[in-house]
């Protein structure tokens, strides 16, 4: 694909020839002459992938800090020389009637419509819109608008090349049928506009967006939505693709990297070229022919050189390592467990070193009233075939097999110290179901939310035993002599509280797992009550120790993940109970309630639960446990030297933090339990819906609860609130901390 020699402005005349650059793509109408420099950027849109040499990139944004594709053009090749054509776009607010006002979006989209509907010799241009609300524009173009019906694509409808010759989709909501339709439509000489936010479509586990409806039609053209999000330039806009742009192409991407002048390409360059290639090996169709051959080729070639590590970690520096990781990754989501052998690394994490040993059959008991991961202390080898076996009452319950605690994947990041996909989870409806992973792992059964409740037994066969203790059910001698030194990497400590999973050498010497899990049940237990929720909960948390995580040094979710380090704290008593205010900082997260966190607080109400945590169960000094709250009375001096401005405020969680622990000093713990208690109980109608409602109430319901007025407490720290808010609690006596605030 070349691109035409000019810079920005573009004119639409001069975009045609971008369309008519790729090969085989005949121009666009060039009647058009308003300069086209930018599209509207609608929403949170998503980026595109696109690979085939007779595609096009039409604008770009950036995703991750990397320039991407969110509008492409490509040809889809037909029956008897026919040839349809599709203009994809990244957000479904590129075909509605709010984006026509923005930049030259109006006179891009009429170049698309006119370009990609089929030629008719007699009669206007036919157009279906599905979603769509542009039927005026289109109108404007000379197009005739039919109505498909809702039946449209069904077993006997009439074919949809008889009615019409351009398609317009807006969103995802197709029946295979209608794919199947749409794809015939297009190998018949067809055209098709088509809008998708695919970071919102939602798909079970195990399933790849290679299945979504729209992918399964744009792939033969080269062109995918990828699950990535896309940044605006600074006016709000997405640019029109120009010469900057041609390695968003992964085509010309990985001619780049493999070229003569791969070892000059320069950083930049490689990391745009590694990015968007990336994208595109992993959204390939299974029956591609466009690009599958020539990286089945290079992953033969550099099949050796695939395993990052964190003394080795695959960054930008070895561009065509990342596509060809995420290639092998696409492959591993296709292949069937007979075929995953052909893909296992035995060095790449979470392997840890085992080593091969005799494998066994594992029987598990499941109680399906618990929704999520249920531990089997089983172990998967790296390309060993799983049989889960379920009993005749279990089957149909939508269960899940899974191989590996390590969920969080890696792509966005420059730097991997591991293969940024290491997980794998299948469907287990049936009687029996194989399963493989590559990586290896320890093995889950996961029960879906809402699933009918019953005990039942399930055969796990083609695993080794890992090192797992569960309080109030293993036996601390059989722990000692036994069940510790068993042979897989990665161990499991549970309570039906919490589970932590850790390599299996951080317990090796462990003698004491029942004082180390009371202590974590204590923990959790403390964050229930803070929260005011039952300490019984619906099914465990877990925290899982990582080589590498997906955001943060640690960050919240099911499970909370930690770097490896992190380990050490979680399985040694006397550590934890020093206090950990990391571990305890992401469980506070899993127990913030979005009513009561209001802008600026995310990072900081998480941290009462920190506080309480050390204070009640650590038995550490109140207003403890950090090293910046040892400098309180430095950060409030600074901060009122400075004017006690909220947006400073909300920028620093430890200052903001300070005013939650005067309010604790004062009141006591017992006044946030019963807050939380009211905010937990609130029906839907009287839940705060904006922030500005959120700090009003909070202020409110605090005053209402210890019978004082906060308003001028607030007013202090610069937090605003509203007048209502404020003459609401009036009736109160007003409330300082003694000495507060501090005088210039």
């Amino acid at each position: 694909m070349h691109w035409c020699p000019r810079v920005f402005p573009l004119v639409v005349s001069t975009l045609a020839l971008v369309f008519s650059a790729a090969a085989g793509l005949a121009a666009p109408p060039t009647g058009l002459t308003q300069e086209v420099r930018t599209i509207a950027a609608p929403g949170t849109p998503g980026t595109l992938a696109v690979w085939s040499p007779d595609s096009t990139v039409l604008a770009v944004g950036k995703a991750d800090g990397v320039i991407a594709p969110v509008a492409a053009a490509g040809r889809v090749a037909g029956d008897h020389g026919a040839s349809g054509r599709i203009v994809a776009f990244s957000h479904t607010g590129h075909l509605d009637p709010a984006s026509l006002g923005v930049g030259e979006h109006e006179a891009l989209l009429r170049l698309c419509a006119s370009w990609a509907a089929r030629e008719r010799e007699q009669g206007p241009r036919r157009i279906a819109l599905i979603n769509c609300k542009l039927g005026d524009l289109f109108r404007t173009l000379g197009f005739e608008i039919v109505d498909l019906g809702r039946e449209w694509g069904a077993s006997g409808s009439a074919p949809m090349a008889d009615r019409i010759d351009l398609l317009c989709i807006v969103g995802n909501a197709l029946s295979d049928a209608q794919v199947d339709a749409v794809s015939e439509f297009l190998s018949a000489g067809g055209g098709l506009l088509a809008a998708q936010t695919a970071w919102a479509w939602k798909t079970p586990p195990g399933r790849s967006l290679v299945d979504n409806p729209l992918n399964r039609i744009a792939g033969a053209a080269g062109i995918a939505w990828t699950d990535r999000y896309a940044g605006k330039n600074d006016a709000g806009t997405f640019d029109v693709a120009g010469p900057a742009a041609e390695l968003t192409h992964a085509h010309k991407a990985i001619d780049a990297m493999t070229g003569d002048d791969a070892a000059t390409l320069g950083k930049p360059a490689a990391k745009v070229a590694a990015y968007n290639a990336t994208a595109a090996a992993r959204l390939l169709p299974p029956t591609d022919d466009l690009l599958r051959p020539r990286l089945d080729e290079l992953l033969a070639r550099h099949k050796a050189e695939l395993t990052p590590t964190p003394e080795r970690p695959a960054d930008y520096s070895r561009p065509l390592q990342r596509v060809l990781i995420g290639y092998r990754d696409a492959l591993l989501q296709q292949a069937s467990p007979e075929t995953v052998r052909e893909f296992v690394d035995a060095g790449a994490f979470p392997n840890l070193g085992a080593s091969s040993q005799v494998r066994r059959r594992g029987v598990v008991q499941i109680n399906t009233a618990t929704p999520g991961w249920h531990s089997t202390g089983l172990y998967a080898l790296p390309g060993t075939i799983l049989r889960i076996e379920l009993p005749e009452n279990a089957q149909g319950l939508n269960l899940r097999a899974r191989v590996g605690c390590h969920a969080d994947e890696l792509w966005h990041h420059d730097s991997w110290k591991r293969v940024p996909s290491v997980t794998i989870e299948r469907i287990a409806n049936e009687r029996a179901t194989p399963i493989a992973s590559a990586f290896g792992g320890p093995v889950y059964i996961v029960v879906p939310e809402g699933c009918e409740p019953r005990n039942i037994s399930v055969h796990v066969h083609g695993v080794i035993e890992a090192p797992m203790y569960t309080l109030g059910q293993t036996a601390g001698d059989e722990w000692i002599t036994r069940i510790r030194n068993r042979p897989a990497p990665w161990a499991e400590l549970a309570t039906d509280k919490v589970i932590l999973s850790v390599p299996s050498s951080a317990v090796r010497s462990l003698d004491d797992p029942k004082a180390l899990l009371t202590l974590w049940d204590r923990i959790l237990d403390a964050a229930a009550d803070l929260a005011a929720m039952p300490r019984q909960r619906v099914r465990p948390e877990r925290y899982v120790a990582d080589v590498q995580i997906s955001a943060g040094y640690m960050h919240a979710g099911y499970p909370i993940m930690t770097h490896l380090d992190a380990a050490d704290d979680m399985t040694d008593a006397s550590r934890l109970a020093a206090g950990s205010w990391g571990l305890f900082h992401e469980l506070g997260h899993n127990h913030q309630s979005p009513d009561w966190t209001f802008d600026g607080t995310v990072e900081v109400t998480c941290n009462l639960f920190s506080l309480y945590i050390c204070e009640t169960v650590c038995a550490m000094p109140p207003s403890t446990g950090h090293p910046a709250l040892e400098k309180r009375e430095e950060t409030i001096g600074r901060y009122f030297a400075r004017g006690a401005k909220f947006d400073e405020w909300k920028r620093e969680p430890f200052t903001a933090l300070i005013m939650y622990m005067q309010l604790r000093e004062s009141f006591g713990w017992e006044a946030y339990k019963k807050v939380f208690a009211e905010y937990r109980e609130l029906p839907d109608a009287q839940r705060p819906k904006s922030d500005d409602d959120k700090r009003d109430q909070w202020m409110v319901r605090f005053s209402r609860a210890v019978g004082r007025n906060l308003g001028p407490f607030f007013a202090a720290w610069g937090v605003p609130t509203s007048q209502a808010a404020r003459d609401s609690i009036a009736d109160l006596p007003e409330w300082m901390p003694e000495g507060f605030p501090p005088r210039p």
